[in-house]
């Protein structure tokens, strides 16, 4: 191994990806070298700064995203599969560049809002059903991502459909001000 990296005895040296078999095999073939987490230390940190191109990939991500999901509202509507939603805002995020997806997208209606559910076989119903589409595109290394909450149909969100929203909202918006550095 020395012949293709030189020695590394008595250096310090970071690595990105870390595992305990790896860490033992490591170990083992460089037993006076130095290893520490390079991941948290050096790659998170360098990712902290975007260059102009990652800044237009990022863009471009989220222009990407922000398409598909304009076209699975349009698509969105009573006596649709929650899988079909997803199949149009799939086939427009391919069409547009993305190489693959920031999750595993979800679109959930109903009582299957909360929590998540990855599966998608439900038929949106012809009621005021609410509907969560979670979809991201993903364009050269770079992700995008949006979440929003729908109402299927063309009626207007009920007041305790208002009122379940504001909650969530509330909640969110008052954990993000306890969000400090370091905190669990």
């Amino acid at each position: 191994m020395e012949g293709l990296v030189g020695s590394l005895a008595g250096k310090r040296v970071g690595i990105d990806i870390w595992d305990l078999n790896m860490e033992a095999a490591i170990r083992e073939v460089f037993p006076k070298t130095e290893f520490a987490d390079g991941y948290q230390s050096v790659l998170m940190r360098a990712k902290e700064i975007k260059t102009q191109d990652e800044i237009i990939c990022l863009k471009i991500a989220n222009a990407i995203t922000e398409a598909a999901l304009y076209r699975a509202l349009e698509f969105l509507r009573p006596g649709v599969k929650e899988c079909e939603v997803l199949a149009v805002a799939w086939q427009v995020m391919t069409a547009m560049g993305s190489e693959w997806t920031q999750c595993s997208n979800i679109i959930c209606s109903g009582p299957y809002t909360a929590p998540y559910r990855r599966l998608h076989p439900t038929e949106l119903s012809a009621t005021a059903n609410l509907v969560i589409l979670d979809i991201g595109a993903g364009y050269n290394g770079y992700w995008g991502d949006l979440t929003r909450t729908w109402v299927c149909g063309n009626v207007k969100p009920t007041a305790g459909m208002r009122d379940l929203h504001q909650k969530c909202y509330n909640a969110l918006f008052n954990a993000g001000g306890k969000v400090r550095p370091g905190r669990d």
